[in-house]
């Protein structure tokens, strides 16, 4: 076989694979988004028909303040496989929605759950994130991005605004 025929095929073979990927990505993130628009559950629906929702593993720990920067350890890896496999935990943990800020789109938490994984950092509800890794958050791109490489991150950083005051989370792999 002549040598470009050979990259041709390893190629294709990549980008089918890459494309395969793609796609699964693209399909959790849309199970995700039907989580979000779903309406909640009517406080006298039958608990037979309440979403179960377990504890999920620690993902967030080793939290510490500097002011209004907070660092911590995460598994990211924990994070991604739990969402994946039980898209409605998302609703247990909250509920978000957009906003505008000074010209700046924010994803902001509307409610947030008793059982979230976040509340060790100290977020609250009416939290808005702008920035992930200094990007804005309206990049949908960029986010699926993260997404996609969240389990073999080493790191995020995720800038919010708390009633007109910046509050920085600096999440290291844990």
């Amino acid at each position: 076989m002549s040598r470009g025929r050979i990259i041709f095929i390893t190629a294709s073979l990549l980008l089918t694979v890459a494309a395969v990927l793609a796609l699964r990505e693209y399909l959790m993130l849309k199970r995700i988004q039907e989580v979000f628009r779903q309406p909640p559950a009517a406080k006298e629906a039958p608990a037979s028909e309440m979403p179960v929702v377990t504890e999920a593993p620690k993902m967030v720990y080793g939290v510490k303040r500097s002011g209004d920067i907070i660092s911590a350890r995460a598994r990211f890896g924990a994070f991604k496989k739990a969402v994946e496999a039980r898209p409605e935990l998302l609703r247990a943990w909250g509920s978000l929605g957009w906003k505008i800020l000074d010209d700046t789109p924010a994803l902001c938490i509307r409610h947030l759950g008793e059982e979230t994984p976040f509340k060790a950092l100290g977020v609250v509800s009416g939290e808005c994130i702008t920035h992930i890794d200094g990007e804005t958050v309206n990049q949908p791109m960029r986010n699926l991005g993260i997404w996609l490489t969240l389990g073999a991150r080493s790191g995020i950083r995720i800038d919010t605004l708390r009633a007109g005051r910046k509050i920085s989370y600096h999440l290291v792999k844990g």
